[in-house]
């Protein structure tokens, strides 16, 4: 879920897990998403489709 941060910008967060980011721009928004994800879970839990919703 990707929400409009109050002071500009973007907070992607992973409602089953512990996993949140910030961003500026949307362009940077994927990268940092799967940077977060892939951080989160072991390689091999690793999760290769990323599914990203706008709110």
């Amino acid at each position: 879920m990707v929400e409009e941060a109050l002071e500009g910008g973007y907070t992607p967060c992973v409602s089953s897990e512990s996993i949140l980011s910030e961003t500026g721009d949307l362009s940077s928004l994927y990268q940092r998403m799967r940077d977060a994800v892939h951080r989160h879970f072991d390689d091999d839990a690793a999760h290769q489709i990323i599914q990203v919703d706008f709110v």
